[in-house]
């Protein structure tokens, strides 16, 4: 019985170091594998196209500049907005939002405002031939402004989006106020690690009808800009393409003392090149 119980023992012992040598390390080598590598999610900034501004250094006084933060915190919309921080240059304004604004420095008046969009000339066209109304031009689609103060003139150099990064950004306001003010404003900006971004700004602002025996009439505007541009990292070629459009309506008043207004306004950029309204149009690439 001792015997028996021993040799039970012996051989339930003997399985389990057999069952515990199995080789559990073998691999099914005809199996297909996942080579893919992970995808990079890491940010790179890309560059970009220099920005078309006045070179410095430039004597002290001479430049005031203005980036995307300064604009925000400044609460401008619009670059009479702006040139109203600058020393010497008075906006004359026709009213509440909607009407004409002029600048006035050097003694020259209106003609004294030379803007470069992108270092492009911005010429006035249309019901504005004698002169620019900066009050009609957002500053939603730039995020550098760049103004020269020079002895009878002030240059203002307004700089479009530029994304480098490769993560994606995006921008949304709302804005209200009295007399049915309202603003609305959306962005996205995405580049690639090709070189290849796009980027999208619109800006729609309006006002309803004043009061009784107020000028200020009913108006509407809105501004949309679409860039598209590819700089290879390290390259020395590169593309860039630019729309911009922006439109405002002014109603009529009901003492018919303000005449209705429609403008379009559209600049189509390649480069360097650019088209009014009722312009050919002119496109060219940089390389």
């Amino acid at each position: 019985m001792i015997r028996a119980g021993l040799l039970a023992l012996a051989l339930v012992t003997w399985g389990t170091s057999a069952a515990a040598q199995v080789d559990t390390t073998q691999r099914d080598t005809t199996a297909a594998s996942d080579s893919t590598p992970p995808r990079d999610t890491v940010e790179a900034l890309l560059p970009t196209f220099p920005a078309a501004m006045v070179a410095g250094p430039l004597p002290r006084g001479a430049r005031y500049t203005f980036t995307a933060d300064s604009l925000l915190f400044l609460s401008s919309r619009t670059l009479s907005d702006l040139l109203s921080h600058i020393p010497g240059v008075y906006v004359a304004r026709g009213g509440w939002y909607g009407q004409p604004e002029v600048p006035l420095y050097g003694g020259r008046g209106s003609a004294g405002l030379e803007i470069f969009m992108d270092g492009v000339p911005f010429l006035p066209l249309g019901r504005d031939s004698v002169y620019l109304d900066p009050a009609r031009l957002s500053l939603a689609p730039y995020e550098r402004v760049d103004i020269i103060v020079m002895p009878a003139a002030i240059q203002v150099y307004l700089i479009g989006v530029a994304h480098r990064s490769t993560n994606p950004r995006t921008q949304i306001g709302v804005m209200t106020g009295r007399q049915d003010i309202s603003g609305y404003r959306a962005g996205y900006s995405k580049r690639s690690r090709s070189g290849f971004g796009a980027s999208v700004v619109a800006d729609w602002n309006s006002m309803g009808v004043g009061p009784i025996g107020n000028t200020t009439t009913s108006f509407g505007t809105s501004d949309f800009l679409l860039k598209a541009e590819y700089v290879p990292p390290g390259g020395r070629i590169g593309a860039s393409f630019q729309l911009i459009s922006s439109s405002w309506h002014r109603n009529a008043a009901t003492d018919n003392r303000v005449d209705g207004a429609r403008q379009d306004r559209r600049a189509d950029t390649g480069g360097r090149a650019a088209f009014e309204q009722r312009a050919p149009a002119e496109r060219l690439v940089v390389l």
